[in-house]
């Protein structure tokens, strides 16, 4: 991929399997991507219903 890599991006990325190019392979049990700009952190469990969104403010910042 070229330019810059966003979250979004990063969330394709490593939930494209190995063969296709990307980061998952058969032993990914979950993911995750940290956003310092906003703070949120982005979770998905291998199986489950998609990305989950947290939102990390309250404890990452004065």
């Amino acid at each position: 991929m070229e330019g810059k890599i966003n979250d979004s991006a990063m969330r394709e990325i490593i939930g494209t399997s190995v063969k296709d190019g990307g980061a998952m392979n058969e032993l990914t049990v979950f993911q995750m991507v940290m956003t310092p700009e906003t703070g949120m952190l982005s979770l998905r469990v291998i199986g489950g219903e998609g990305w989950t969104q947290i939102d990390l403010n309250a404890y990452l910042r004065d």
